[in-house]
């Protein structure tokens, strides 16, 4: 294998007949190799040595840009009821690992456009042809973010959004190596944001019976023909308020909110 440059090396993520190349900052994968050693009285080295289980993930960090398949992109997170996730890929260089989706995050701030991180836990592992690099694009403008359904203008200056889903790899005694199957789990949703001003939803955190919210968070690309990816939110509560005092800044305050579902689109 030739020595290969980081910089150069493209990242494609891929889902039925689309992929999206993405404008990766950063990822790594990792496949284990499982090693059992069997060991007995009287003999101080094992018996025998048995490979195992094999494992793999790969995590890729990057800039989100407007593309048409984004939107579905981003939706491999989620599953409709009743179905099981969306099998999709990864491939770093020439480097493929297939699987489901078990973690998503977005974020931006004021000094840095909305950047996000996706991880595949995999059951396949192959070589691919390396993906096509992207070309430059228009990264989404954290300037232009608007809350809906959270109370009054939320001047927030940080936003972070995680999905999480748990996957189990499983297996059978007479199957290969490589996990047979990819058992899902729940999935966990939280998003925050650290603001300059108190929400005014809610009004009490330890009131009883606080209004579940449906907010709904969008931000606009650099394009002329600006194109706005906004994520949805279903039966969201808080589950945490903060405060942040420094001598030479303002107070901020910090909310973090669960979710029972999310779901994005592009317009």
């Amino acid at each position: 294998m030739a020595i290969a440059l980081g910089q150069l090396t493209p990242v494609e993520l891929g889902f039925g007949e689309s992929a999206i190349s993405l404008a990766a900052t950063g990822g790594s994968w990792t496949v284990n190799s499982g090693r059992r050693a069997a060991h007995g009285v009287g003999l101080r080295v094992p018996f025998d040595s048995i490979e195992t289980n094999c494992t793999m993930s790969m995590t890729v960090d990057f800039f989100v840009y407007y593309d048409a398949d984004l939107a579905t992109a981003l939706g491999l997170i989620n599953s409709e009821a009743a179905t099981a996730l969306t099998t999709c890929w990864l491939i770093t260089g020439t480097t493929k690992i297939s699987g489901k989706m078990s973690a998503l995050s977005l974020k931006c701030s004021l000094e840095e456009e909305l950047s996000g991180s996706i991880t595949i836990e995999g059951d396949t592992l192959s070589t691919e042809a390396a993906p096509t690099a992207p070309t430059a694009g228009d990264l989404f403008d954290p300037s232009t973010i608007a809350f809906s359904n959270l109370g009054t203008a939320v001047k927030a200056s940080t936003f972070d959004l995680s999905v999480t889903n748990a996957i189990t790899p499983r297996r059978y005694m007479t199957a290969v190596r490589t996990p047979a199957a990819l058992a899902e789990g729940k999935q966990v949703i939280t998003f925050s944001m650290n603001m300059l001003e108190i929400p005014s939803v809610p009004s009490d955190i330890t009131a009883a019976g606080i209004t579940v919210a449906a907010p709904t968070v969008a931000i606009t690309d650099t394009n002329d023909s600006a194109k706005t990816l906004t994520i949805t939110f279903a039966n969201a509560l808080p589950t945490s308020q903060s405060g942040t005092l420094n001598v030479d800044d303002l107070l901020e305050h910090g909310i973090e909110y669960g979710a029972e579902t999310v779901s994005f689109g592009v317009a």
